[in-house]
């Protein structure tokens, strides 16, 4: 019986056939295969720092917020200072109105002076006579009277016989008395130059401040009296010269000078506390 050899639907490819490979219809594109980029990472890059700030603030936005408080604070002591300066202003202004109001009030000639006049009150340190009951009020007069080297300030004839209170006290009023000095002119207790006949009287009252133990317990003179020379004519021109006096002036009755001694400008103390 003949064999029957049976045959496969499978063929021996030749060594030359490449695997993978198709025939493609003419209609058709060729499978491209899907090409990816590839991402390059490099691992030693640096982060960013994270921005500069002060205080929270970015530097900008701080420094124009300092710039801001400076010129507050700049403007607020400008303006402290400016208005010291101008109370300083207003007070240096206000003293200099009282200097030239006073100056005002004097004279610069010696011999024929100029002069101005203040109504003075007589419950002030210039009053009439105690003995008078008037309350009027009395006016004086001061005038320079101009030497080489100094000034003297007089206000007779206008204050005679009117009333002082030295160093501004009650308890130390003298009587003026122009042009005249009065007699019993004891030891000279005061010896010195002064610019008035004023300035005189409260020269010696303050001497009886200064010694006021003493004379109350018997063992030292009071300044009761001053002579002040009023005139560069004579020797001791502004001279001061205050001693004590006897007896009491609150009548008015104090002896003075037969004749009168005109170069002296002077005063008594009248209300002696020890003789009360």
């Amino acid at each position: 019986m003949a064999s029957t050899v049976g045959y496969s639907d499978l063929e021996v490819a030749g060594e030359r056939q490449q695997p993978d490979l198709e025939v493609v219809p003419g209609s058709a594109q060729p499978y491209q295969p899907i090409q990816y980029d590839k991402v390059v990472v490099d691992y030693n890059t640096v982060a960013e720092p994270a921005p500069k700030r002060i205080w929270g603030l970015a530097p900008k936005t701080f420094w124009l917020l300092a710039a801001g408080v400076l010129i507050v604070i700049g403007a607020a002591i400008g303006g402290g200072i400016g208005g010291a300066l101008s109370k300083n202003d207003s007070a240096d202004g206000t003293n200099v109105d009282a200097d030239e109001q006073q100056d005002d009030s004097r004279s610069s000639s010696t011999s024929s002076p100029a002069t101005t006049s203040s109504d003075i009150s007589s419950s002030a340190s210039i009053t009439p006579t105690p003995s008078s009951s008037s309350s009027t009020s009395i006016q004086i007069t001061t005038t320079e009277v101009v030497g080489p080297k100094q000034t003297l300030l007089r206000d007779c004839p206008s204050s005679n016989d009117t009333i002082y209170n030295a160093i501004g006290s009650v308890q130390l009023q003298f009587r003026k008395l122009c042009g005249n000095s009065y007699v019993d002119f004891g030891d000279s207790l005061v010896n010195a130059g002064a610019g008035s006949l004023d300035d005189c009287i409260d020269m010696c009252a303050t001497y009886n401040i200064k010694n006021r133990d003493e004379i109350e317990s018997g063992g030292g003179d009071y300044c009761g009296t001053v002579c002040w020379r009023n005139t560069f004519d004579t020797d001791w021109p502004g001279q001061c010269f205050g001693g004590a006096l006897a007896g009491n002036a609150t009548d008015g009755g104090f002896r003075v000078t037969k004749d009168p001694e005109v170069v002296c400008d002077s005063g008594a103390w009248i209300n002696p506390w020890f003789l009360e």
